[in-house]
């Protein structure tokens, strides 16, 4: 069956159109009708508000505008560039409808067997060294992010200047080892994906994060794989956030420089959110906290979204989010937490919708 295809353009934020919603459902006089259907990192203070204190709760949440429909955004500020995303996070297409997904099994199995092995194995050398406590805990944290969390070499690509880039973190190989080529990962190509007309190449793209080594064609291009968890599509790419990020936020807060309340702000911050509001302080406050983690490479906002791939993923700050509690509750019970997957419906895009720069052109079938 020929799949018909029908260009969205972004659309400028107004009073008209802020809250319209697919089949009328919201509009201008039914703000706050949409507000409780619609779970976003703008609206609300998380992208998924309830459950924030726990990790077992996530599943409950009750996400809305399930129908799939973008939101797009009009904002300014984003001009060609040249940089590559060091984490190679760009995004996924993980709607029901596009080629490979819908047949797709879970890997619980495989995600929980990966986790819950590093997890024993930092247990193990834990013990080893005599470690209890909160000392235990923040060891064992630590060498799940080192194993699982931080860019792992060799993953990436070499630039004109022999520097590797778009690494992708160890977490997110061990998934492509273990579930490449197997039913239950779908790599869709650029040129298939929702994305496939944003452009991208060097002479005509602002967003780096999607170019390969030699960007000739959307065929040059990347995007994150997509698995099942629990029935929830997600690209891999939510849980290299999950390690990575929630770890930066996790570390930050236990050593006193991140409050609790400022968890989403940062993370928002992160990704480039372009209705986030911060102060000046903030910002400079931020910046310093990123090029800490990141080892420097982190150099402005958005630097995992929206200055990379031209997206502002709320689904990437609720994994973030996830990620931190994920690492508080090893901490809490370091000798007895296992990491068990459940239904994620935060880190699935079509559920949870991004907010995008001028100039990413999404594709309905």
């Amino acid at each position: 069956m020929k799949l018909m295809q029908t260009r969205v353009q972004p659309r400028r934020l107004n009073s008209q159109n802020r809250t319209r919603a697919r089949g009328g459902r919201c509009g201008v006089n039914s703000r706050r009708a949409c507000r409780r259907q619609l779970s976003s990192c703008i609206e609300l203070a998380t992208c998924g508000k309830k459950s924030r204190n726990r990790l077992e709760s996530f599943s409950n949440d009750p996400i809305g505008f399930a129908a799939g429909d973008a939101n797009l955004y009009r904002y300014v500020g984003n001009g060609p560039t040249t940089k590559t995303d060091p984490s190679g996070l760009a995004e996924t297409d993980d709607r029901p409808s596009s080629p490979g997904n819908a047949p797709l099994g879970d890997s619980d199995q495989e995600l929980e067997a990966i986790i819950n092995g590093h997890i024993d194995t930092a247990r193990a050398d834990a013990r080893n060294l005599g470690l209890v406590g909160s000392a235990a805990g923040n060891y064992i944290s630590r060498q799940v992010y080192l194993s699982l969390g931080a860019n792992r070499d060799g993953t990436g690509y070499y630039n004109p200047f022999g520097i590797e880039i778009a690494r992708t973190t160890h977490l997110e190989y061990h998934l492509q080892y273990v579930l490449g080529g197997t039913s239950k990962m779908n790599d869709i190509p650029f040129g298939n994906s929702i994305y496939r007309n944003t452009p991208t190449g060097p002479w005509d793209g602002n967003f780096p994060a999607y170019r390969a080594p030699v960007a000739v064609g959307a065929v040059d291009h990347t995007i994150a794989p997509t698995i099942s968890v629990s029935g929830v599509l997600m690209g891999t790419d939510k849980w290299g956030h999950f390690m990575q990020q929630g770890y930066w936020l996790y570390k930050l807060n236990r050593d006193g420089m991140l409050a609790r309340t400022e968890i989403n702000t940062f993370s928002r911050w992160l990704e480039g959110d372009p209705r986030l509001r911060t102060t000046a302080q903030q910002g400079r406050k931020y910046l310093v906290l990123a090029k800490m983690m990141s080892g420097g490479e982190v150099d402005r906002f958005g630097y995992y979204g929206a200055y990379s791939t031209g997206v502002a993923s709320c689904g990437d700050v609720d994994a973030n989010r996830l990620g931190f509690h994920f690492y508080r509750a090893i901490e809490n019970n370091p000798w007895g937490f296992s990491f068990s997957a459940k239904p994620y419906p935060q880190m699935n895009e079509g559920l949870n919708p991004s907010r995008y720069m001028p100039g990413v052109e999404l594709n309905e079938r």
